[in-house]
């Protein structure tokens, strides 16, 4: 009955770690000396459950956490959503498509990702025609905010490796279930 309960507030326990690590993200981060340094954590999140997730799960994650970003954000209302999504729906298509096997392998696709992200983010503000201005600053922000998102991702996949096993929503825990049961169906 537990573990059923703890696979039901793996979800909502995902989320309010996303919102409690974002507000913590902008409030560290703002304008200053560590703002080129800025990590995507929202992205480690969107990764993770576009791996390990199911596509209505993961999609359905994806957009909350596109509206936790939008509660933090200033820009255009949809525009980090919309990006999240394509984003989630390109890593569904990685995973599908190439082997993703190891952690090192994430970490390889969060940095790729971290900047086409700032890529894709900055030509939809390009054809909302709000000026040339974002293109500076993305260039001056990207390969520092990428490789931080990637070292985050390290300690980040980790950590989300072991909650999902400490909620049972991993393969790794469910398999150990069923070998106790197995175990204990045969008597031993």
């Amino acid at each position: 009955m537990t573990r059923i309960l703890f696979q039901l507030l793996n979800a909502p326990l995902l989320v309010l770690i996303a919102s409690v690590l974002t507000a913590i993200q902008t409030s560290l981060f703002a304008p200053g000396v560590l703002a080129p340094f800025q990590p995507d954590i929202l992205l480690l999140f969107i990764i993770w459950v576009g791996i390990k997730r199911s596509l209505t799960e993961g999609g359905i994650l994806t957009l909350i956490f596109g509206q936790i970003a939008e509660i933090h954000s200033s820009g255009t209302r949809g525009l980090l959503l919309l990006t999240f999504m394509a984003l989630f729906l390109g890593v569904r298509l990685c995973s599908k498509l190439l082997s993703l096997p190891k952690q090192s392998s994430w970490i390889l696709l969060t940095l790729f990702l971290a900047m086409g992200s700032k890529i894709l983010l900055v030509s939809l503000v390009q054809l909302l025609a709000l000026g040339a201005a974002p293109w500076k600053h993305m260039m001056i922000y990207l390969f520092p905010t990428s490789v931080s998102t990637a070292v985050l991702a390290i300690w980040a996949y980790q950590w989300l490796d072991r909650f999902d096993f400490l909620t049972y929503k991993s393969e790794k825990a469910r398999q150990s279930i069923e070998d106790e049961l197995q175990i204990e169906g045969e008597g031993y």
